[in-house]
């Protein structure tokens, strides 16, 4: 690729897996969560907080998500982070799924970067030729470490925001747990 008279090498996502529990509930209920006690006993340093604002993409006939696929690209900082994610197979696909990220340039999203351990592409960049926007997410997320177990830290977020699609506007306010590493257990002390 050639950005600004230099050449940029793309390098590929890397993939990961990620093991995480979503929680709808409601303002109230988010709030009380906050104050909990458990949370405090378990934190590892300070909350931090940011927004993050997010498009998923898809082809028009959603493709993607009959495919168990999920594409978004999200700005951070000064940078556009694209993420896939791909349902799991097996006894935790409830909670894990497979994932790969990496840097895509102007925000775009580019299916050619999304590649498995073997290097074959994850996302069959034929069918994706005709990306389009879905939906926009603008969420208010607070982070912290927790510490339930030895030798386990999970990511505790809070998200609050909305979801935008066309005219439609919907409240989006969930917690998430994700385990960072240690025992899957740990997510759910």
């Amino acid at each position: 690729m050639i950005e600004g008279g230099a050449t940029t090498p793309r390098a590929p996502h890397t993939q990961a897996h990620e093991l995480e529990l979503k929680l709808l509930l409601s303002p109230a209920a988010m709030t009380r969560l906050r104050r909990a006690s458990w949370i405090k006993s378990t934190a590892v340093g300070p909350a931090s907080r940011r927004r993050l604002a997010a498009t998923y993409y898809d082809t028009p006939d959603l493709k993607l998500r009959q495919d168990g696929l999920a594409m978004r690209v999200r700005k951070e900082g000064q940078r556009f982070i694209q993420c896939v994610k791909a349902e799991a197979d097996g006894t935790d696909a409830a909670f894990a799924r497979r994932e790969w990220q990496g840097a895509v340039p102007r925000g775009r999203p580019d299916p050619s970067l999304v590649r498995d351990e073997q290097g074959e592409l994850v996302l069959p960049t034929a069918e994706l030729s005709d990306l389009t926007a879905v939906f926009e997410t603008d969420v208010r997320r607070t982070s912290q470490l927790l510490a339930p177990r030895p030798g386990s830290r999970v990511a505790l977020e809070f998200d609050q925001g909305q979801i935008v699609a066309g005219t439609r506007v919907d409240p989006v306010c969930e917690v998430e747990l994700e385990l960072h590493n240690g025992e899957p257990a740990a997510v759910f002390d």
